[in-house]
């Protein structure tokens, strides 16, 4: 069985939570006000948190402090709000609320 980087194996929840925290401050002050990590477009990174950040933010479980952690870095929520909006669509059926996506042409 593969092990976890050295000392992952020996942390509490807590040191995960607050491990989660210091790199969401990060990633929130690297983006500050810019509507994308590094200029008027996205990149790799913008693609890679909004796969982490639109996860947490919205998928159901049965402890939501990893959202709340997330929540209180809005400009991180507001860039997945964009990115979602501007190169995804939910579809949308009577029938089933799967979160499907399509992308935008």
């Amino acid at each position: 069985m593969k092990r976890l980087e050295p000392g992952w194996d020996q942390q509490t929840l807590e040191d995960v939570y607050a491990e989660i925290e210091t790199c969401c401050r990060a990633l929130s002050e690297r983006l500050d006000n810019s509507p994308y990590f590094f200029g008027s477009k996205p990149t790799e990174l913008d693609a890679l948190v909004f796969g982490h950040v639109f996860s947490i933010l919205t998928t159901p479980l049965p402890d939501n402090r990893l959202k709340v952690i997330v929540q209180q870095f809005g400009n991180l929520s507001k860039l997945c709000e964009m990115i979602e909006r501007d190169y995804f669509e939910r579809l949308n059926s009577s029938d089933s609320d799967n979160g499907n996506f399509v992308k935008l042409p």
